[in-house]
């Protein structure tokens, strides 16, 4: 019964690690979520633990997101 908090907690970490690997790839070379084997999957994990200890890839990331998804603009 103890276990299934740690399965739980552990998909939810993997998930977030894969989306943070997707979205450190530039567009034009993602592979599609449908062409995506079990080694492109521990591979875009990887790339999310490696961005997720590097500070530089976040801002990256972040400046990425906000060009994509623009929130409203306040007029100064």
């Amino acid at each position: 019964m103890s276990t299934l908090p740690l399965i739980f907690l552990g998909v939810s970490y993997a998930c977030i690690l894969f989306a943070l690997g997707r979205v450190s790839n530039p567009a034009r070379e993602r592979l599609p979520l449908h062409q995506m084997d079990r080694a492109a999957v521990v591979h875009t994990i990887a790339r999310g633990w490696s961005v997720l200890t590097s500070a530089q890839a976040l801002s990256r990331i972040t400046d990425l997101l906000h060009r994509d998804f623009p929130g409203p603009q306040h007029p100064l």
